[in-house]
């Protein structure tokens, strides 16, 4: 029994991009929440497989089932994914997307470029 084709992915994944990889867990409290850096995208754009920020190579499978995976893509041109992953790697365990934002949003290549925001 073959599996049923995926749709397109809402953005193509490529080697080098940064990703976050969410996984919430039905009857378990907290959300596990990677940093990495894609290893391997299938020709769709899908992302088969990404190191994490500990230096582990994590497969990615969409299979159904009750877990929710989600998995959150920045370009490498957007972003400089080495100092990002150093931050994950110092920070510990995200409990959140929005700590996952927090220590990454300095390291957007666009916001360096354009300097301090008018009134911060």
């Amino acid at each position: 029994m073959s599996s049923p084709a995926l749709p397109a992915p809402p953005a193509k994944a490529r080697r080098g991009d940064l990703v976050v990889n969410f996984r919430q867990v039905p009857g378990r409290q907290r959300a596990t929440i990677d940093v990495g850096v894609v290893l391997r995208a299938d020709p769709a754009g899908w992302v088969t497989a990404f190191e994490t920020s500990g230096g582990c190579t994590q497969p990615v499978a969409f299979l159904p089932g009750p877990a929710q995976l989600r998995l959150l893509l920045v370009p490498l041109a957007a972003i400089d994914v080495a100092a990002a992953v150093k931050a994950a790697n110092g920070h510990g365990p995200f409990t959140s997307l929005d700590e996952v934002r927090a220590a990454t949003r300095p390291l957007l290549r666009a916001r360096r470029k354009a300097g301090p925001m008018a009134g911060s």
